[in-house]
């Protein structure tokens, strides 16, 4: 497993964010230069897209091959997050209102895991 898909493996604590526009999620060792960006620290994100439906866009996965990445929903309405993969450009899953959208990192793009609904 490469270093940086053990930093995501090594907690699970929780990055939130209110997002607005699209949003585009950086590896661990970048740093958000403006509020659409969010900087993935932990394999647990807590996303609240914040009144519409949300583009979120994957890091690229150089370095993170391995990295699971777990979203989840907190929307308090019917709001969609779209997650999109950096090379493809296509949304690989659709994480709805109370659900918990995961991807994995291969070599070259990202993966579509599953998706958990809130029982």
């Amino acid at each position: 497993m490469d270093p940086q898909a053990r930093i995501l493996h090594t907690s699970l604590h929780q990055v939130s964010a209110t997002l607005v526009g699209t949003t585009t999620l950086l590896a661990p060792s970048g740093v958000a230069a403006n509020p659409s960006q969010v900087v993935v620290s932990d394999e647990l994100l807590a996303l609240d897209p914040g009144g519409a439906a949300r583009v979120v866009n994957l890091p690229p996965v150089t370095g993170l091959r391995g990295a699971r990445l777990m979203v989840v929903n907190v929307a308090d309405a019917a709001e969609d997050l779209y997650l999109v993969d950096d090379v493809l450009s296509a949304t690989l899953v659709t994480v709805s209102q109370s659900e918990t959208g995961i991807v994995v990192a291969g070599d070259t793009r990202w993966y579509n895991a599953g998706l958990a609904k809130a029982t």
